[in-house]
């Protein structure tokens, strides 16, 4: 959430030393925008496969679509894979079982780590910097969050290739998913 100097000083000094989570998880869908977030205080592979596993087994649970692949892919960052082909290999075998795979991206040379990031500086602008200072506990980071998660996904039209300022919502309800 602190990270790369993205935030005002002043946000920094608020969400410094709280009881809140440091880490932001996210899986957004590249058509939809529909978007996925978690909070954790540690960054671990062991945590980014809990994530992985929950966002999936969620989307299945939600879409009951077993038979259409679920597809994610992630840079080489040590909250997943850290590009070992190993892990890639053992986390595809633990959720080929709901018809899902992950692969690495090339981030450097890889435009889909855009939309992610992108997402990153509309949360510092849209949720950080003008909420940060109604952060002061965990029970307040935690309803700021969840009424981002809720506005992101089902309020805030978005743009982009195939959006036309529609919400995330309204585009997977539009898909027939």
């Amino acid at each position: 959430i602190l990270d790369k100097h993205a935030l005002p000083e002043e946000i920094y000094q608020i969400l410094s030393g709280r009881d809140i989570p440091k880490y932001e998880w996210n899986i957004i869908d590249a058509k939809s925008r529909f978007r996925l977030i978690a909070y954790s205080y540690d960054m671990s592979a062991e945590f980014g496969l809990h994530f992985l596993l929950f966002a999936t087994q969620y989307l299945r649970s939600v879409l009951h679509n077993l038979e259409q692949p679920i597809v994610i892919g992630f840079d080489n960052g040590s909250e997943f894979c850290s590009g070992s082909s190993r892990k890639e290999e053992e986390w595809n075998q633990i959720i080929s079982c709901m018809n899902a795979g992950v692969y690495s991206y090339e981030p450097s040379f890889d435009i889909r780590k855009n939309l992610i990031e992108r997402s990153h500086l509309t949360d510092d602008e849209a949720l950080y910097i003008p909420r940060g200072s109604y952060m002061k506990t965990k029970k307040a980071f935690i309803k700021e969050v969840t009424d981002y998660s809720f506005y992101w996904n089902y309020q805030r039209p978005h743009s982009g290739i195939g959006m036309h300022d529609r919400t995330p919502y309204e585009v997977v309800k539009q898909s027939g998913i």
